[in-house]
């Protein structure tokens, strides 16, 4: 209860901060913005200077996408436990290097790597699904078997995979990421940061198959030829509509959360109104 008590302060701050984005505007080339630094997502000082902290968060960062401004930060580099936003780069990678037409058979030794209780969804060995489903599986349900078997099907090994996470981290600008697995589950050397976190959905959101299982809240898995029709949904009560929450929040068009091992909790959130497009950590 007390985990859910701060995630709702934390949203709630940082969408009241997106709210306030929506008027500010930042488009003019003699902007101050520029002067102060805030431009690019490597601008080091946030459009919004003033010396104010969300209350408990270690890290935060606010892009606006659309101006390309960073406009609230505390802390953006500071590293942390990704936790299942390390499923973010993973999504990435995955649409990058796979049609999600092709077809995946789950294998009895990739089940093996995970424990029943990390697994996240009921596959069965030997069950047949398109990729497509599987990245379902990965971001929607935030499924830990659905990252080892993609990673499985894209590089032959999580180790290999694992190295073109790294290598796309270093391509897009982040400098102070580190994976050492697929799906997110706690390891010392896991480390990444808010503002390297915002460069992959950035990044991301530049291509289709990312996007669409980003921005999903709910699908039907079709039947396989080892299971019937599966509902997969969110559980994150600010993106999905259908769980009928006070703080579902309609600007909210794709989210990713993740809790660590310490039992912190990270949450990523895409949000779009009036044109703009804004990404927060």
């Amino acid at each position: 209860m007390k985990k859910t008590g701060f995630m709702r302060r934390l949203i709630c701050g940082i969408l009241a901060l997106m709210l306030l984005t929506i008027s500010v505007g930042a488009t003019a080339e003699n902007d101050m913005s520029v002067a102060q630094g805030c431009r690019t997502i490597d601008g080091q000082r946030p459009l919004d200077s003033k010396d104010e902290r969300l209350v408990k968060t270690v890290s935060a960062l606010l892009f606006d996408i659309t101006n390309d401004v960073v406009v609230y930060a505390d802390n953006p580099d500071a590293q942390f436990s990704p936790a299942g936003l390390a499923k973010i780069m993973t999504c990435l990678i995955v649409a990058e290097n796979a049609d999600m037409s092709e077809r995946v058979t789950v294998k009895q030794e990739v089940l093996d790597t995970m424990y029943s209780l990390n697994r996240g969804i009921d596959l069965q060995a030997g069950e047949e699904l398109s990729v497509q489903d599987l990245m379902y599986c990965l971001m929607v349900k935030g499924a830990n078997i659905a990252a080892t078997i993609l990673a499985d099907h894209v590089a032959g090994s999580q180790e290999a995979f694992v190295q073109m996470m790294n290598e796309k981290a270093a391509e897009i600008g982040c400098t102070g990421t580190n994976f050492v697995n697929v799906h997110g589950l706690s390891d010392d050397l896991q480390l990444t940061t808010a503002r390297d976190i915002a460069k992959i959905v950035v990044a991301g959101m530049e291509n289709e198959a990312f996007e669409e299982a980003f921005c999903t809240y709910v699908v039907r898995i079709p039947a396989t030829n080892m299971a019937e029709e599966r509902k997969v949904s969110s559980e994150n009560f600010l993106f999905n509509r259908n769980l009928g929450s006070n703080h579902f929040d309609s600007r909210a068009i794709g989210s990713r959360m993740g809790l660590t091992g310490e039992g912190e909790n990270n949450i990523v959130v895409l949000a779009e109104k009036n044109d703009i497009q804004l990404i927060s950590i």
